[in-house]
């Protein structure tokens, strides 16, 4: 019933975007990220283009994995919780091998908006730029998860935003840019 009715919700928006003129035609891997209380609108507009993306193995990952193999991503499941090395090789490989991902950098439990190690290594290694990205939507609820996870409501408009790539040479470097990358994504969105 809840994957019916996120899917539901997920084919109601009508949803804009600002910037991704510049990314939709790149034959380079890109790893698109978001913090993990932004995914959905984002999830939804990124459908039907590829994008292989992490997924927890709780059992909110179980309904989001079978969301995005409907919406046609290629789920690969697994954090850094749980065999957390395992499944950073094989994101690397895929992005080595073309394919563009999408992943929360602070998923699947937080702390809330803070880059984890995870997305750093995966772009270090593949030599993948790493794309910040943020969504809002017109009519929103927030669950009081930890966070803060925006549900659209059904038939609202959304936008996504998409910010100037990332490189990463150096981890903490990169790691501060990443945040502040995403900090600023996100107001942009909400503000339009």
């Amino acid at each position: 019933m809840l994957l019916f009715l996120l899917d539901c919700i997920g084919r109601s928006l009508r949803i804009t975007s600002v910037g991704y003129e510049r990314y939709q035609n790149t034959a380079e891997p890109l790893i698109f990220c978001t913090w993990h209380g932004r995914l959905f609108v984002g999830t939804r507009f990124l459908k039907g283009r590829g994008l292989t993306a992490m997924v927890s193995q709780s059992r909110d990952g179980d309904v989001i994995s079978r969301l995005l193999l409907r919406w046609g991503y290629q789920p690969i499941r697994g954090s850094t919780g749980r065999e957390g090395v395992k499944v950073l090789v094989e994101a690397i490989r895929t992005l080595r091998e073309g394919a563009s991902m999408a992943i929360t950098p602070d998923g699947p439990r937080g702390p809330a908006r803070v880059v984890q190690d995870g997305l750093l290594a995966m772009a270090q290694k593949s030599g993948a730029a790493i794309v910040p990205t943020s969504s809002s939507a017109q009519w929103r609820i927030y669950a009081s998860s930890w966070d803060r996870f925006l549900i659209p409501l059904p038939f609202s408009r959304g936008v996504m935003v998409f910010g100037e790539p990332i490189f990463v040479q150096d981890i903490e470097t990169a790691r501060s840019q990443v945040q502040e990358a995403l900090d600023d994504v996100q107001r942009q969105a909400d503000r339009l």
